[in-house]
């Protein structure tokens, strides 16, 4: 389910990648899913790492939660994570490299909460990828699963700019682009309940200009959602009449 490119490409980029959190619109991704862990994950809880790069998210949230694994296809990403592990001295965060999402397998117990930041994008099978990670989270198990919002101007025009120059090259390996609504039908197909989404990662200050006289969904790059496995049983509410709960 993997997307063997995407995998090879990141490892080409591992450094500059990790580079990328020094900056306010990486490090934004940090601070976000540190707050929704807090929000939403006791603190005795495991939590999983799905795709976690050079694992500093999983590093800045295993101060709040009692166990993190960070999980990513890249051996050169890996590496980096082991190494911020090594300089950090945090003693409960691991990290394995292995194909995602059928890692998961190896993984013999049931998990409290999975995050994701900007993973689904490129994975080619994404209903089968929801399905795993809902298989392998607890009843009422929290994801957080961030992707790129297509209807933002600044995708428009990146996905414009892609068309002639073939840049930004991560373009070439990413593979699904879905409106919020789209993908909250897709995490309510495979038994998830929405409980909370929202935009992030404006980009420049022109967006942040914008951001008083246009919609949110137009001016973020990023979005958000918050959600928990539901059982078969359960009866989800009508998707016309359901209210999300914005988290700003």
């Amino acid at each position: 389910m993997s997307n063997d490119n995407a995998v090879s490409f990141h490892e080409k980029v591992s450094l500059n990648f990790q580079k990328n959190y020094t900056k306010d619109h990486f490090n934004e991704r940090l601070v976000l899913f540190v707050r929704l862990v807090e929000k939403y994950v006791y603190q005795n809880s495991t939590v999983i790492d799905l795709g976690c790069g050079p694992g500093v998210i999983s590093i800045g949230l295993s101060p709040k939660v009692n166990k993190i694994i960070g999980i990513d296809g890249s051996a050169n990403m890996i590496a980096l994570a082991e190494e911020m592990k090594k300089n950090s001295k945090i003693q409960n965060c691991d990290f394995i490299e292995g194909n995602i999402p059928e890692v998961l397998d190896l993984i013999d117990m049931k998990i409290d909460c999975i995050i994701s930041s900007s993973v689904l994008e490129y994975l080619t099978d994404l209903p089968k990828t929801l399905k795993k990670i809902n298989d392998k989270l607890k009843p009422g198990g929290i994801f957080i699963v961030s992707m790129p919002n297509p209807i933002s101007i600044f995708r428009r025009f990146e996905k414009f700019i892609f068309k002639f120059l073939q840049k930004p090259a991560y373009l070439n390996y990413s593979i699904n682009h879905l409106r919020p609504p789209d993908f909250q039908n897709i995490l309510e197909d495979n038994n998830f309940e929405v409980i909370e989404i929202d935009y992030f990662a404006k980009k420049g200050f022109i967006f942040k200009i914008l951001d008083k006289i246009l919609p949110v969904c137009y001016t973020n790059n990023m979005f958000v959602c918050v959600c928990k496995t539901v059982s078969g049983s359960e009866k989800l509410e009508e998707r016309s009449g359901k209210k999300v709960v914005r988290l700003r």
